[in-house]
């Protein structure tokens, strides 16, 4: 029986679309049974002229037990890059756990295939040896609906923690990705969670307007060097 159990979920989804009208729905979902039953949270959107869209869950509470739930989503209009960060932290007393957290937007265009998906699963449990085992999986779906891992065109399979997988697909945009923390178990006592699962797709080859958007500082910085080493030659 749970006697002390706080956790929080934030997931991060940012969207870099191939057309300028793309936008992401993001929802988020927990199941307490392994992902027989899940309840799904819904947040407030919020559209950016220009930038984009972003979308917020804000501590909410899990009905029965004392976890708390946040979520946070972001989608950005540019080129080449899909990210979805998903967290899960707390502290879990002595219990059995088979907590299943899902975060999941579609819209997707990220292209031209074949698109590469890379999953990484961080973080830590602690102390060691507390009977409590974390794991990742990651999908992507053709079919353009949140939380759809069935048909997939993409995925990473059960990722140990510490772990990553990349899985190279073929999809035609738009599309879907849904990530997931798995968080199953007895512990032995009281155990500290702290979890990010962290997912990126690429189109292949990257586009350089990617290089150029992950690299504007610089860039800026070195046009305006440029700028200055001409007038000195002038």
């Amino acid at each position: 029986m749970r006697k002390f159990l706080v956790a929080s979920v934030v997931a991060v989804a940012a969207l870099f679309a191939n057309a300028a009208t793309a936008e992401a729905t993001f929802q988020l979902r927990y199941s307490l049974d392994g992902g027989v039953n899940f309840t799904t949270v819904n947040g407030t959107e919020t559209n950016i002229p220009g930038v984009g869209t972003s979308g917020l869950v804000s501590d909410t509470p899990i009905a029965g037990t004392l976890f708390t739930l946040s979520a946070r989503s972001t989608s950005f209009i540019a080129t080449g890059l899909t990210t979805l960060d998903i967290q899960l932290g707390g502290q879990a007393a002595a219990s059995t756990y088979n907590l299943v957290v899902q975060a999941s937007f579609n819209g997707i265009t990220t292209a031209p295939p074949p698109q590469t998906l890379f999953t990484t699963l961080t973080g830590s449990l602690l102390p060691p040896g507390n009977g409590l085992t974390a794991t990742a999986e990651t999908w992507v779906s053709s079919v353009n609906t949140p939380f759809t891992t069935t048909p997939n065109v993409a995925d990473t399979g059960t990722v140990a923690l510490g772990g990553s997988a990349t899985r190279s697909f073929t999809a035609t945009p738009p599309y879907s990705i849904t990530g997931q923390i798995k968080l199953t178990g007895t512990s032995t006592g009281l155990v500290t969670v702290s979890l990010d699962e962290n997912n990126t797709i690429t189109p292949a080859p990257a586009p350089a307007g990617l290089v150029l958007a992950l690299s504007g500082l610089p860039l800026l910085g070195l046009r305006a060097w440029v700028r200055r080493r001409r007038a000195v030659a002038a």
